[in-house]
């Protein structure tokens, strides 16, 4: 992880929890560490925008409705 993607996950992680406030935070802390692993494996490098694309996918299929969205 780089030192300097913490303050962008943090931003990340906040937009995430606001978008699908019926999701524990650490669950959304989890799925978005998890995309940020994935991200950086399959790119070669840590790409904190496209992870919190791909963990906003994750969440959406979840709760299957999308960001800030009614069931």
């Amino acid at each position: 992880m780089n030192a300097t993607d913490l303050p962008e996950l943090a931003s990340a992680l906040r937009r995430l929890i606001a978008g699908f406030p019926d999701v524990p935070g650490d669950a959304v802390a989890s799925i978005l560490g998890d995309a940020y692993v994935l991200v950086a494996t399959a790119s070669g490098e840590p790409q904190v925008d496209r992870a919190e694309d791909l963990a906003q996918l994750r969440l959406e299929v979840r709760t299957r409705h999308p960001i800030g969205g009614a069931v």
